[in-house]
């Protein structure tokens, strides 16, 4: 959770280490949500998602918009949970024809989101093992991802990550578009986000 140093005026000993330490157990607390004498400050993550796919004639890329959502205290003490939502609609690869078959193969009309739900984040296991575990649903099937995090960053304001996963797309009952029976999109697209907790505004 903390980036270890052999800098002995960060890391002092004796008495000057257990001080660190407790000012170190501070920040962690006001952001992460621990217990504290008054209400923990309301959080909240904003995303970036990035996807790349391959067909058989190349690769592509695609975004989806900025994601707000509150990251609120979970079940255990220290833990979050959150969930964040995808409008289908919103997803673009810069290309029309692409794009319509992409939301056509979502159906997004009769299920125009994708949503993650996480139940259960400690967040110093996530820093440790590098890994998140989230359930993903696309129209109505819903499967358990864990997603690789990366450049986990933290201090007293916000956290920042970077997470990445593979989606099948066989795996959510979708069959994955052709075009004209020749260009054939493969089964597995690579999602990239990148993600920065912090207190809200009007709690800073």
């Amino acid at each position: 959770m903390f980036i270890a140093t052999t800098d002995p005026l960060r890391y002092p000993t004796g008495a000057r280490a257990r001080g660190a330490r407790a000012l170190a157990a501070l920040a962690a607390m006001l952001l992460l949500g621990a217990p504290a004498p008054a209400a923990a400050a309301p959080l909240q993550a904003v995303c970036s998602v990035h996807f790349t796919g391959t067909s058989t004639l190349h690769d592509f890329h695609g975004t989806a918009p900025s994601l707000t959502f509150p990251v609120e205290p979970g079940a255990v003490s220290g833990h979050w949970k959150a969930e964040a939502t995808v409008q289908v609609s919103s997803l673009g690869t810069d290309n029309g024809t692409r794009d319509a078959n992409m939301w056509a193969m979502f159906d997004a009309q009769h299920w125009p989101l994708i949503r993650a739900s996480f139940a259960d984040i400690d967040p110093t296991s996530v820093a440790t093992d590098k890994r998140l575990a989230f359930q993903l649903t696309i129209r109505d099937v819903t499967r358990s991802v864990v997603a690789t995090i990366e450049s986990w960053q933290q201090d007293s304001d916000k956290v920042t990550f970077d997470a990445t996963f593979d989606v099948s797309l066989a795996a959510f009952g979708l069959k994955a578009p052709s075009v004209l029976g020749l260009v054939h999109v493969q089964d597995s697209v690579a999602v990239a986000v990148h993600t920065v907790v912090t207190r809200t505004a009007t709690e800073r």
